[in-house]
């Protein structure tokens, strides 16, 4: 048995050997695999906090929009109005006018009459060009509107430009 046991014993030695290799090699994976772990749960986390961040960026800007857009419906409700008013306004003094100048063609008007008449109408004549500029004016404000509006969802600096 002796005999046996010191041929062994080379045997002996390498297979402890190659016993402990084995077993640190297991221990190695495992740590590997624990920090491969440990690597993937902080990517997740990080990820579900970038998704998080665009998540409430998207819905920030989703609520700019809609405020742009009730701005925006607002400031067109108010400029229908007023152009109607401008328009309404433009067709009297219009009126106004034609019938002036049918005052103005009556047969046997004395001179100061024709004077007043004349007056009238170039007083009503600028309000006529008055009327149309403000028409103009209030055609050009919408698209100032949304430019000022649209620039309030730029993130940098901000330019309020007059399209006009």
């Amino acid at each position: 048995m002796s005999k046996m046991l010191i041929t062994a014993t080379p045997y002996l030695a390498e297979l402890v050997t190659e016993s402990l290799r084995v077993c640190h090699s297991i221990m190695e994976y495992r740590h590997a695999t624990k920090q491969i772990e440990l690597q993937r749960d902080s990517m997740h986390r990080q990820a579900n906090h970038a998704m998080q961040q665009e998540a409430n960026r998207h819905a920030l800007s989703m609520e700019k929009l809609a405020t742009i857009s009730r701005d925006f419906g607002v400031v067109l409700t108010e400029n229908r109005k007023n152009s109607v008013d401008v328009m309404t306004m433009y067709a009297q003094a219009n009126a106004q006018v034609s019938l002036m100048i049918q005052q103005f063609c009556q047969p046997g008007l004395d001179i100061e009459s024709m004077r007043t008449i004349k007056e009238a109408i170039a007083m009503l004549r600028e309000q006529l060009s008055e009327l149309l500029a403000a028409h103009m004016e209030l055609g050009r404000q919408p698209m100032n509107a949304f430019v000022q509006l649209s620039d309030s969802l730029r993130d940098g600096p901000h330019s309020y430009t007059d399209v006009s």
